[in-house]
């Protein structure tokens, strides 16, 4: 049996789900705030299910993921600034904001340029 990672999760919308349940999208979401699944003994929000759509029709978590993959795949000895993270993301078409990869950078718990350049 293979292990299952949040990128393996399918998504609905909000909207395709009430429509569906003959309910408003807010019934939804309150439905689903606070609310967890196990799964092969790992927790899942539901809210996981039911992303928003943010930056180039990515999901947060899915922009998060690019993030992190182009951190571990940086040089150690230069660890890539936010500007220079914000240009790797305009390589793949995708145009997001310095301040955005900051926010996303601490909350997956990321140090900064100059931090990881001090290994």
């Amino acid at each position: 049996m293979s292990s299952l990672n949040e990128q393996d999760l399918v998504s609905i919308k909000l909207e395709d789900a009430a429509n569906e349940l003959n309910l408003a999208i807010s019934t939804i979401s309150r439905a689903i705030k606070d609310k967890y699944v196990e799964c092969q003994g790992k927790v899942f929000s539901l809210k996981l299910l039911f992303p928003r759509k943010s930056i180039s029709n990515l999901t947060q978590n899915q922009l998060e993921r690019m993030l992190k993959d182009f951190i571990e795949l940086e040089d150690p000895q230069k660890a890539l600034s936010d500007q220079q993270l914000v240009n790797k993301f305009k390589e793949e078409e995708i145009s997001i904001s310095r301040r955005t990869i900051s926010k996303y950078r601490k909350k997956l718990g990321i140090k900064n340029s100059y931090q990881r350049n001090q290994k």
